[in-house]
């Protein structure tokens, strides 16, 4: 991590603790602050015990992750990988280009909202809100991208690796690995990949699964 980021983050726990503890009813000491980039907040909410919560009937919100790595917008197309947020629930296309994120912390099961402002959206976080209701979800995102990923590709267990909202397992063909970015909206699940995207109902029982293979 680079040293400004180290310093930005650093800057985060010492800013929250007592401002958040309070609201949760826990010590928080390195939730993100108010002025940090969200893509900085964001991975650190996961290495602090949070996953993106998804939220029903939400807009999927893909991002160019050269744009969120820089924090600031690139012209033309997104130069290289992008990513589905799942923990995004909406973004408003004018005024402050606000956001809104929700997260669940998995110790605990309880529901925090992170407000952004700016862009590239989400931009910069503007507040933290902890919800009085429960984030206890009947089946977690990774949970649902596997369901997914088994009934389709017939690809399961430890050979499928969920790392924040990508999933992946090897290619049989050329020894790589198929990746797409995992989203899910209620009993939606998108799978994104090289910009094409899929989205399939958890609820549906498919009589004959496609088996793709990477060609």
């Amino acid at each position: 991590m680079p040293a400004s980021e180290a310093e930005e983050t650093a800057r985060g726990a010492e800013a929250t603790a007592d401002r958040t503890s309070g609201q949760s009813g826990l010590n928080e000491p390195a939730l993100p602050h108010e002025g940090q980039r969200y893509w900085l907040a964001r991975r650190q909410l996961m290495n602090q015990g949070y996953e993106p919560m998804p939220v029903a009937d939400a807009d999927v919100v893909t991002v160019c992750v050269a744009e969120m790595e820089a924090g600031e917008t690139i012209a033309g197309d997104c130069p290289g990988e992008t990513m589905v947020l799942p923990e995004v629930e909406a973004c408003a296309g004018t005024g402050m280009a606000n956001c809104r994120t929700n997260w669940r912390r998995l110790e605990t099961g309880q529901h925090l909202i992170v407000f952004t402002t700016g862009e590239p959206q989400p931009g910069v976080v503007s507040g933290l809100e902890w919800s009085d209701a429960p984030a206890q979800p009947t089946r977690t995102a990774e949970e649902a991208c596997r369901q997914i990923v088994e009934r389709q590709f017939g690809q399961s267990g430890d050979a499928v690796a969920f790392e924040g909202s990508n999933i992946s397992w090897r290619a049989p063909v050329d020894g790589g690995r198929m990746r797409f970015a995992c989203a899910v909206n209620g009993d939606r699940v998108t799978l994104t990949r090289d910009g094409q995207v899929q989205t399939f109902s958890l609820n549906q029982t498919a009589a004959n699964p496609a088996q793709e293979e990477a060609h």
